[in-house]
């Protein structure tokens, strides 16, 4: 299973020294460096790495200052969504996708939306390929060709900013506060559930190794005896379909987490 990361901590504002400013400015430098890079490893070049990491300091530095213990969430979690809320903003205010990557996006959501009209339902990935006349490969291969940094990840959408699933962790703890919010988060991991049990065989076997196992890329080639590289693709057509799958969950997740962090100011 997944290790508990991070620490209920009380890095607020008004409590903490300098020195303890320091030590979790130096604690957690690592996990700004590593989103940064993961963030321009779909960006068309890599020299906004130092520009990425620049603002996700001020995001953790952000984080620090503004941490309030009450809402019985680890610390690494909300720096977390601080340090990616800070790099996207940049990305965001810089245009950095490619212009004919978010042309394609663009495209993509309003055939979505169309077909949502139509059939009143979200449509799933055969009824999109279909509609583009594709077969589901090529509509994978697609999928996977116009992913920018933009694009939701399987822990994005349960709240989490890394490879861990934060929010999850979070909403196990017995202590929170909010028995609606516990409610409606029953429904996202029946939905998630109803997802992932679509998947084939080798994405079920790969994201469970992954995201529940904590096996690496790697170490899941090595079990299923084949390429990293394999596995990879794998992984990234798992996290499309289920991006699109629960696509109308997601927004139900960011409002809630938002009502969540409201009631702790």
């Amino acid at each position: 299973m997944m290790k508990n990361l991070g620490e209920y901590g009380k890095p607020a504002s008004s409590g903490t020294s300098k020195e303890e400013k320091i030590r979790l400015i130096e604690k957690y430098s690592s996990l700004v460096k590593i989103t940064a890079y993961r963030l321009a490893a779909r960006l068309p070049s890599d020299h906004m790495v130092d520009d990425l990491i620049s603002c996700g300091n001020i995001g953790l530095l952000e984080a620090i200052e503004s941490f309030n213990p009450r809402l019985m969430i680890k610390f690494e979690t909300f720096a977390k969504f601080r340090i990616r809320g800070a790099m996207l903003d940049e990305m965001r205010q810089r245009d950095w996708i490619p212009r004919s990557v978010r042309a394609k996006m663009r495209e993509m959501d309003n055939l979505k939306k169309a077909l949502s009209s139509k059939l009143s339902k979200i449509p799933d990935d055969k009824e999109m390929a279909a509609a583009l006349e594709m077969s589901l490969e090529e509509y994978y291969e697609m999928i996977v060709y116009i992913q920018p940094a933009g694009m939701v990840s399987y822990d994005q959408m349960l709240g989490g900013m890394g490879d861990e699933k934060n929010l999850l962790d979070f909403l196990e703890d017995k202590s929170s506060p909010h028995p609606d919010f516990e409610i409606q988060i029953k429904e996202l991991k029946k939905r998630i559930i109803e997802a992932l049990e679509q998947l084939a065989q080798d994405e079920q076997m790969v994201m469970a190794l992954y995201y529940y196992e904590g096996l690496t890329l790697k170490e899941i080639a090595e079990v299923l005896k084949v390429t990293e590289s394999r596995v990879s693709q794998i992984h990234a057509k798992a996290l499309l379909k289920l991006n699109w799958r629960l696509d109308a969950y997601r927004n139900d997740v960011e409002d809630l987490s938002a009502a969540t962090l409201a009631k702790g100011d």
